[in-house]
Formats: C-alpha cells, structure tokens, sequence
C-alpha cells in the first residue's frame, strides 16, 4: 500500500522553562496556544493522525489537539495558493511530515 499525504489543522501549546527547569514546549514560540498546520505521510489516516501526534511532541509541542484532517491529492498541491504551506506540504512529501505553525497566539475566544 502506497502512502498519501495527510493535512491535520491543530493547536498545541509552546511554553517555557519555569524555574526549576521543567517545562520545556517549543521555546522558540511565545508561550501559548499556536494554530498549525501539520502535513504527515502515512498508509492510513489512523496512521497519519498517530504519526503527527509523535512528531508535534518530538518538536517541543505540548497538549497537541488535531482538530480536523484529511488526505491530499498530492497533484493538486501547486493550488495551494499560500507560499509556505505549498512548500510545508511538499517538504512532506520528501521527509514524510513538515508543519506551518503560526506565530500568533490563539485568542482564549477563538
């Protein structure tokens, strides 16, 4: 079974080092809620969504939450109109997963 491309829109936590050293979520965000877009190769969308759980926490993300996904027709990707995502979502195609996470904090009433 061949794999295809899976696009999950997410939002996890980045954080910061308290005092005692602990806390560790993608330190390079302000700490807070981030939307992403996380693009994954896998055979299944089961295996696709376990894949993006693992790789957002191998990055430094905390409380990671896939709010909705779906496979991608890998043809119809120069139609993604916005430069970055085009290029995350064909970087996945070359190392099996990539992300677009925005540096704005989500508003608590979005």
């Amino acid at each position: 079974m061949e794999k295809e491309l899976f696009s999950f829109v997410a939002n996890a936590m980045a954080g910061e080092q308290d005092a005692s050293g602990l806390v560790t979520y993608a330190s390079t965000f302000e700490s807070g809620w981030h939307a992403q877009i996380i693009f994954v190769m896998a055979h299944s969308f089961d295996e696709a969504k376990e894949i993006a759980m693992v790789k957002a926490a191998a990055e430094g993300w905390g409380f990671v939450k896939l709010l909705r996904g779906k496979a991608l027709v890998i043809e119809d990707l120069d139609q993604i109109e916005n430069e970055a995502i085009r290029n995350s979502a064909e970087t996945a195609l070359q190392e099996d997963y990539a992300f677009v996470t925005y540096a704005d904090q989500i508003k608590p009433d979005a």
